[in-house]
């Protein structure tokens, strides 16, 4: 006698048979990534931001690290707190935008010179000072509370992209040295 075969009718929620996640997924041009499932990697390939794509394994969150994105349209003294150097940037770039620190700025790939602005209020970190620069207090207009112009306050050149302790200007010739004082009204270099 022969063997009788039967039909196997099988049914599936998409709960059990759902395809696997895929293992890799490449994610480009999105400011957050979040991944849950420990099994799944995700490569963030910002291209135009990060040079360097970062890869992840799930269960991490991974943001971009800030950069330059230009200087705030409001010129402002060096006595109006870290609070109203960002508030300069969110009104000119929207919330998220705020005052850059130094590193970011040459963190920033592809980084263009903004000739139209002399020079902006810049945060200084201690990676970027050197030893022998004035302390920190003196490169922050006494942490952005001061407007004498007896304190002074680091800025970023718009024309040359790179940080001043002293700005310098000509007269007949003559290479003259400023130190950015606080009681000028400035821009500020910023951040998102």
């Amino acid at each position: 006698m022969g063997k009788i075969i039967l039909p196997l009718l099988i049914l599936a929620t998409s709960n059990t048979w759902a395809a696997p996640p895929a293992k890799d997924v490449n994610v480009v041009n999105t400011p957050t990534v979040t991944v849950t499932n420990p099994q799944t990697s995700v490569t963030v390939d910002n291209a135009a931001i990060n040079p360097v794509p970062v890869t992840i394994q799930g269960g991490v969150s991974v943001a971009p690290d800030p950069q330059f994105v230009g200087f705030s349209s409001d010129s402002v003294q060096g006595n109006v707190g870290l609070a109203g150097m960002h508030g300069a940037c969110a009104l000119t770039y929207g919330a998220g935008a705020r005052m850059c620190i130094d590193v970011e700025v040459f963190k920033t790939p592809n980084l263009q010179p903004v000739p139209s602005v002399p020079s902006g209020w810049i945060q200084p970190s201690n990676q970027i000072l050197p030893s022998d620069t004035k302390s920190h207090i003196n490169q922050t207009c006494g942490y952005w509370a001061s407007n004498s112009n007896d304190n002074t306050g680091l800025v970023l050149s718009g024309e040359r992209m790179n940080i001043l302790v002293s700005e310098v200007t000509y007269s007949s010739n003559s290479a003259i040295y400023n130190a950015p004082e606080c009681d000028q009204a400035r821009p500020v270099a910023c951040c998102m």
